[in-house]
């Protein structure tokens, strides 16, 4: 498990410095209590109004009254925090482990986005997804 400390960041606008933004323990609180959650977008094929694949986005859980933030909002706060990996891994883990349980035995096609940010991340490890994929039973 991961902590993300509070601190602040200096936002850059295009004149120069902006406000300073203030990074809370948003996603610590997201990624602890897992909610983390996916949505399938369909992906049609116009000609035969066809479903061909689905896009998996991710997403939190709504938990009471509390707003949520948006997926942006969320990969923006774990960029500005140092833990876009964590934020990735835990969004794939959920859309991997989602796919397995309820989408097994369907031939639907899943396109998974990454931030590429993930990837200049020095803890990065190539095939990290694969594995996910043979340990649910996918590849």
């Amino acid at each position: 498990m991961f902590r993300v400390h509070r601190r602040t960041v200096t936002k850059v606008t295009r004149g120069g410095l902006g406000d300073r933004l203030p990074c809370s323990n948003m996603l610590n609180e997201i990624l602890e209590r897992a909610l983390l959650i996916v949505a399938f977008q369909p992906i049609v094929h116009l000609p035969s109004r066809r479903v061909f694949a689905h896009e998996v986005l991710g997403r939190v859980r709504p938990t009471g009254d509390d707003p949520v933030p948006g997926p942006a909002e969320l990969v923006e706060e774990a960029a500005c925090v140092g833990a876009l990996l964590e934020l990735e891994h835990a969004w794939r883990r959920a859309a991997i482990e989602t796919i397995a349980e309820r989408h097994a035995h369907d031939d639907s096609v899943y396109f998974l986005n990454v931030d590429t940010r993930v990837l200049q991340d020095p803890r990065f490890v190539p095939g990290t997804t694969r594995n996910l994929l043979r340990e649910h039973g996918l590849s």
